[in-house]
């Protein structure tokens, strides 16, 4: 499929994805792959590290605001593939105030779906206005760099400004760490396969991301090494934000703590 811009990325798990330039938590390696202080393991800068054709792209594109009638042309395109919903920020991540109009205009079209650690880490500020669309569906990504203090606050932020329920929390436990019920989180995922299984055991198969594969289904123990999961049938990142004790915002409770902020 061609598109008019260059934004349009292939993607394993989602089909399509929208990214428009290198990730600012990443940096360039000296043997000319991206690593990441920040994101330990990251997946993306691995993908950038391994192939040579998508870095390039992703290196070389620039954003130009002129070109937002052609991408709502290439997102109408993407629409008609009948695909669930719209990633956008698989390769990299929210950078330049301007990508609003373009996630807004996307979501005139079809649901869009967005993983980003930068809307809570440099651009807080912007969020609100971002998530201000109804089609727009956001899970703010942490790990072991921010301490819990801070996912509180965040939490917070979301609930004063009437986010929670269209924001949510996830979490990616890194490595040997191990894994717990932590406060507000409303999606877990881990970079070891035998950590997603501890995660289902302790949380249940609906709060941890990449445990099915392509039609929906769960990824049981003996493949879990073999597949990296498939966003194709799986809505995790809408689910509303979690409370301090775990549990998932339902409506009636989203009313009640709206009625004390």
């Amino acid at each position: 499929m061609k598109f008019k811009t260059r934004y349009i990325f292939n993607n394993r798990k989602t089909k399509f994805s929208v990214d428009f330039g290198v990730c600012p938590f990443m940096y360039k390696t000296s043997k000319g792959g991206y690593a990441s202080d920040e994101c330990p393991s990251c997946y993306s800068a691995r993908l950038l590290s391994v192939y040579p054709a998508t870095r390039a792209k992703i290196e070389n594109l620039v954003f130009n605001e002129a070109l937002l009638d052609d991408f709502k042309d290439d997102i109408t395109k993407i629409s008609k593939t009948k695909i669930r919903a719209l990633r956008f920020y698989s390769l990299a991540d929210f950078d330049n105030t301007g990508e609003v109009d373009f996630i807004h205009a996307a979501a005139d079209i079809m649901p869009v779906e967005i993983f980003s650690k930068t809307l809570h880490a440099f651009y807080r500020q912007h969020l609100s206005e971002v998530a201000s669309h109804d089609n727009v569906h956001i899970s703010l990504s942490l790990n072991k760099s921010w301490d819990d203090r801070y996912i509180e606050r965040l939490w917070l932020d979301l609930i004063e400004n009437g986010l929670a329920t269209n924001c949510q929390l996830n979490y990616t436990f890194i490595g040997q760490e191990d894994v717990r019920l932590i406060p507000y989180i409303s999606v877990y995922h881990h970079t070891r396969p035998k950590g997603k299984i501890e995660l289902k055991n302790m949380f249940g198969k609906n709060r941890v991301c990449c445990m099915r594969d392509e039609n929906g289904k769960e990824i049981i123990a003996d493949r879990i090494s073999n597949t990296k999961g498939s966003c194709a049938r799986c809505a995790l990142c809408r689910l509303p934000a979690a409370t301090a004790d775990g549990r998932i915002m339902t409506p009636k409770v989203m009313r009640e703590i709206y009625d004390t902020v």
